[in-house]
């Protein structure tokens, strides 16, 4: 797979190019599906692993899987600020280039029977060449360009807090990319998941899951997946009172005056107020607040954690979807900025 005309304008920081790029994709849905689809096949490739305290692990590609998802929200009206943050992100991603022959399959390979199993057991056994090598015959065999990304998401849910976010994005990421860029979200990913660092922290004590992994774990239960059914041993996991557990914002609840809009509902400091806004835009058949929101953020220029864009995704599905928490508990989650701490190098 050539690289595409963003990732050359991106590693060139072209930003002329860019900036055609990015008005070009607010055409139609199929041009920003496009330049979405290149903004994350970029970012797959950068081996910028982070660790989030509440989170686990967590990549660049997350942040952008989230941006995918608000963005797909306003269809009729792309927001400008909103794909520039986009841009940014994969900037910052630092991608290296990865050969479209990553692992070559030779005829030999081809006509040999494939075995799951075989690439279950290099997982479990850590084992990066064997687990790279396994994939890539699985990718070229497989009409299902996601199955690779679908096995690696089964063999950690037993540690899904800690790898459940990092990888559910990047198999929704793959899944809503193009077959023949997929194999920079698995080379990636298993070359991460394998490593001697991921296993540093990822054994946590056990805790209440946090609303964006429980979000995360709703939308792989509900995935048109072959392993769904293994999906759903995930089970129901208990929503925490989230209000005493740093759901935040200022409110006392007793500022209840109707606001006119989400941005003011949101500037409101009060959960509850931006609650019953989230709650009126969702049952009036609006789900584009939240990309009003992040857009008023970004055009006014507020110094933003990135992860406020995937807790205000997790919101959105959660508040869409239904959930354990109320909504005033995540919209409180809103008025605080989730944070990233790097890991060790």
């Amino acid at each position: 797979m050539e690289q595409s005309k963003v990732s050359v304008a991106i590693q060139a920081n072209d930003q002329a190019t860019l900036d055609i790029l990015i008005n070009k994709s607010t055409q139609d849905p199929d041009s920003l599906r496009e330049f979405l689809q290149h903004l994350l096949v970029h970012s797959a490739a950068s081996q910028q692993f982070h660790w989030h305290p509440e989170l686990g692990w967590v990549h660049p590609t997350v942040i952008l899987n989230s941006v995918k998802n608000i963005c797909g929200l306003r269809l009729d009206n792309p927001s400008l600020p909103l794909l520039n943050y986009a841009v940014e992100i994969a900037r910052d991603a630092q991608s290296s280039p990865r050969d479209s022959d990553w692992r070559k399959v030779s005829e030999k390979e081809r006509i040999k029977p494939l075995f799951v199993m075989d690439f279950r057991q290099a997982l479990a056994n850590r084992d990066i060449d064997s687990a790279l090598s396994e994939a890539a015959k699985m990718l070229l065999m497989s009409d299902n360009k996601s199955y690779v990304l679908e096995i690696i998401c089964d063999s950690l849910l037993d540690q899904f807090d800690a790898f459940g976010l990092l990888t559910y994005s990047f198999y929704r990421s793959a899944a809503f990319c193009p077959k023949a860029g997929a194999h920079y979200f698995v080379s990636s990913l298993i070359e991460f998941i394998l490593s001697p660092e991921s296993i540093a922290k990822s054994n946590l004590e056990e805790r209440t899951i946090h609303p964006i992994l429980f979000a995360a774990v709703q939308r792989l239960q509900s995935s048109e997946s072959v392993l769904q059914s293994s999906f759903l041993k995930l089970g129901e996991l208990n929503s925490p009172d989230f209000s005493e557990n740093g759901g935040g914002g200022n409110g006392t609840g007793l500022n209840k005056k109707p606001v006119k809009d989400i941005v003011t509902a949101w500037k409101s400091g009060n959960p509850e107020t931006l609650g019953m806004m989230m709650k009126g835009e969702t049952k009036s058949g609006d789900n584009s607040w939240p990309v009003t929101l992040a857009e008023a953020r970004l055009i006014e220029g507020e110094d933003m954690s990135p992860f406020w864009l995937v807790a205000l995704d997790a919101v959105q599905y959660l508040v869409r979807e239904g959930s354990g928490w109320s909504v005033t508990d995540l919209s409180g989650l809103l008025m605080k900025e989730e944070t990233i701490i790097e890991t060790e190098e």
